[in-house]
Protein backbone atom coordinates (compact mmCIF):
# COMPACT_ATOMS: atom_id res chain seq x y z
CA UNK A 1 0.00 0.00 0.00
CA UNK A 2 1.34 3.27 -0.85
CA UNK A 3 1.80 5.81 2.51
CA UNK A 4 3.73 9.63 2.77
CA UNK A 5 6.74 9.04 4.77
CA UNK A 6 8.30 12.09 6.71
CA UNK A 7 11.28 11.79 8.86
CA UNK A 8 12.99 14.20 11.44
CA UNK A 9 16.45 13.33 12.43
CA UNK A 10 18.70 15.47 15.37
CA UNK A 11 20.98 15.43 18.10
CA UNK A 12 19.30 15.23 21.81
CA UNK A 13 21.95 16.51 24.30
CA UNK A 14 20.22 14.45 27.16
CA UNK A 15 20.34 10.81 28.59
CA UNK A 16 19.42 7.78 26.41
CA UNK A 17 16.95 7.07 29.13
CA UNK A 18 15.41 11.19 28.78
CA UNK A 19 15.57 10.86 24.90
CA UNK A 20 13.30 7.46 25.27
CA UNK A 21 10.72 8.59 27.69
CA UNK A 22 10.05 12.10 26.46
CA UNK A 23 7.88 11.52 22.89
CA UNK A 24 5.63 9.37 24.81
CA UNK A 25 5.81 9.98 28.77
CA UNK A 26 5.96 13.67 28.73
CA UNK A 27 3.58 16.21 28.67
CA UNK A 28 2.49 15.90 24.54
CA UNK A 29 0.46 19.00 25.02
CA UNK A 30 3.18 20.91 24.77
CA UNK A 31 4.59 19.45 21.54
CA UNK A 32 0.86 18.85 19.61
CA UNK A 33 0.31 22.83 20.91
CA UNK A 34 -1.39 23.59 16.95
CA UNK A 35 0.42 24.08 13.81
CA UNK A 36 -1.85 26.13 10.96
CA UNK A 37 -4.64 24.08 9.93
CA UNK A 38 -4.34 21.70 13.22
CA UNK A 39 -5.49 23.25 16.50
CA UNK A 40 -3.46 21.65 19.54
CA UNK A 41 -4.18 18.91 21.84
CA UNK A 42 -5.43 20.30 25.42
CA UNK A 43 -5.48 17.10 26.85
CA UNK A 44 -6.15 13.50 26.73
CA UNK A 45 -9.08 10.92 27.69
CA UNK A 46 -8.89 7.35 28.93
CA UNK A 47 -5.10 7.36 28.87
CA UNK A 48 -4.53 4.69 32.00
CA UNK A 49 -2.95 2.82 29.70
CA UNK A 50 -0.97 4.72 27.71
CA UNK A 51 2.83 4.38 27.81
CA UNK A 52 2.63 0.52 28.05
CA UNK A 53 2.47 -2.10 24.87
CA UNK A 54 -1.61 -1.74 23.61
CA UNK A 55 -1.67 1.36 25.36
CA UNK A 56 -4.51 3.70 24.61
CA UNK A 57 -5.28 7.41 24.75
CA UNK A 58 -7.59 9.67 22.61
CA UNK A 59 -6.29 13.69 22.00
CA UNK A 60 -8.73 15.75 22.82
CA UNK A 61 -8.66 19.41 21.03
CA UNK A 62 -10.89 22.60 21.01
CA UNK A 63 -11.61 22.10 17.23
CA UNK A 64 -11.46 25.17 14.56
CA UNK A 65 -13.68 24.99 11.27
CA UNK A 66 -12.25 21.81 10.44
CA UNK A 67 -12.04 19.66 13.33
CA UNK A 68 -14.68 19.20 15.78
CA UNK A 69 -14.17 19.92 19.62
CA UNK A 70 -13.54 16.89 21.40
CA UNK A 71 -11.46 13.46 20.83
CA UNK A 72 -10.07 13.92 17.75
CA UNK A 73 -8.48 10.13 16.90
CA UNK A 74 -7.23 6.86 18.68
CA UNK A 75 -3.29 6.62 19.70
CA UNK A 76 -2.20 3.02 20.34
CA UNK A 77 1.35 2.25 21.53
CA UNK A 78 2.69 -0.87 19.05
CA UNK A 79 6.16 -1.31 20.60
CA UNK A 80 8.35 -0.21 23.36
CA UNK A 81 11.46 -1.33 23.23
CA UNK A 82 13.29 0.01 26.21
CA UNK A 83 15.72 2.67 25.45
CA UNK A 84 15.80 2.06 21.82
CA UNK A 85 12.53 2.66 20.09
CA UNK A 86 8.96 3.33 20.36
CA UNK A 87 5.94 2.65 17.82
CA UNK A 88 3.02 3.74 17.62
CA UNK A 89 -0.08 4.10 15.23
CA UNK A 90 -3.17 6.78 15.43
CA UNK A 91 -6.89 5.75 13.54
CA UNK A 92 -10.34 6.79 14.08
CA UNK A 93 -9.52 10.42 12.74
CA UNK A 94 -12.21 13.22 13.23
CA UNK A 95 -12.35 16.33 11.19
CA UNK A 96 -10.80 16.89 7.64
CA UNK A 97 -8.14 13.91 7.57
CA UNK A 98 -11.48 11.34 8.54
CA UNK A 99 -11.87 11.64 4.60
CA UNK A 100 -8.01 11.53 3.19
CA UNK A 101 -6.19 8.99 5.91
CA UNK A 102 -6.90 5.72 6.88
CA UNK A 103 -4.19 5.40 9.89
CA UNK A 104 -0.62 6.17 10.25
CA UNK A 105 2.19 5.18 12.28
CA UNK A 106 4.95 6.77 14.11
CA UNK A 107 8.47 5.15 15.39
CA UNK A 108 10.61 7.25 17.19
CA UNK A 109 14.52 5.50 17.45
CA UNK A 110 16.94 6.04 19.29
CA UNK A 111 21.10 5.61 18.44
CA UNK A 112 23.33 6.20 21.42
CA UNK A 113 26.42 8.25 20.58
CA UNK A 114 29.00 9.51 23.01
CA UNK A 115 28.26 10.54 27.07
CA UNK A 116 25.41 12.52 26.90
CA UNK A 117 24.54 12.61 23.51
CA UNK A 118 21.37 10.81 21.44
CA UNK A 119 20.47 10.61 18.00
CA UNK A 120 16.88 10.36 17.29
CA UNK A 121 15.01 9.64 14.30
CA UNK A 122 11.41 10.72 13.98
CA UNK A 123 9.15 9.14 11.33
CA UNK A 124 5.42 8.66 10.42
CA UNK A 125 4.06 6.58 7.39
CA UNK A 126 0.27 8.50 6.80
CA UNK A 127 -1.66 6.19 4.55
CA UNK A 128 -4.41 7.14 2.68
CA UNK A 129 -7.76 5.98 2.73
CA UNK A 130 -7.95 5.36 -1.42
CA UNK A 131 -5.08 4.56 -3.24
CA UNK A 132 -6.39 7.52 -5.54
CA UNK A 133 -6.24 9.78 -2.65
CA UNK A 134 -2.65 9.41 -2.43
CA UNK A 135 -1.46 12.73 -4.75
CA UNK A 136 -3.96 14.74 -2.13
CA UNK A 137 -2.38 13.23 0.84
CA UNK A 138 1.08 13.86 -0.46
CA UNK A 139 0.28 17.79 -1.22
CA UNK A 140 -1.36 17.96 2.72
CA UNK A 141 1.63 16.31 3.90
CA UNK A 142 4.21 19.34 1.81
CA UNK A 143 1.31 21.75 3.37
CA UNK A 144 0.74 20.99 6.53
CA UNK A 145 2.03 17.93 7.76
CA UNK A 146 5.44 17.71 7.19
CA UNK A 147 5.64 21.84 9.55
CA UNK A 148 3.93 19.95 11.74
CA UNK A 149 6.46 17.52 12.40
CA UNK A 150 9.49 19.77 12.31
CA UNK A 151 7.90 22.05 15.33
CA UNK A 152 6.62 18.86 17.13
CA UNK A 153 10.28 17.26 17.10
CA UNK A 154 11.76 20.63 18.37
CA UNK A 155 9.09 21.22 21.33
CA UNK A 156 10.12 17.21 22.15
CA UNK A 157 13.84 18.15 22.02
CA UNK A 158 13.43 21.28 23.94
CA UNK A 159 11.83 19.17 27.10
CA UNK A 160 13.87 15.97 26.70
CA UNK A 161 17.08 18.38 27.51
CA UNK A 162 14.89 20.06 30.24
CA UNK A 163 14.25 19.08 33.61
CA UNK A 164 10.59 19.04 33.27
CA UNK A 165 8.64 16.57 34.90
CA UNK A 166 7.02 13.76 32.81
CA UNK A 167 3.24 13.69 32.50
CA UNK A 168 3.16 9.52 33.00
CA UNK A 169 5.51 9.16 35.65
CA UNK A 170 3.78 6.06 36.70
CA UNK A 171 4.33 4.32 33.48
CA UNK A 172 7.91 3.96 33.48
CA UNK A 173 9.42 0.62 33.44
CA UNK A 174 12.70 0.49 35.17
Amino acid sequence: MKYVHIENRGIFNCSLRRAFQSPILGDATRFLSGYRLQPGIVGFEDDSTWGQTGGLRYPVTLGNFLVPRGRLLTDRIVERTENSRWQWEISDFRGSLQYLVEKATGRWELIPLDSGRVEVVYSYRYYPKHVALYPALLLFSKLQLEGMHRKAFREIQLFAESNALLKYESQISE
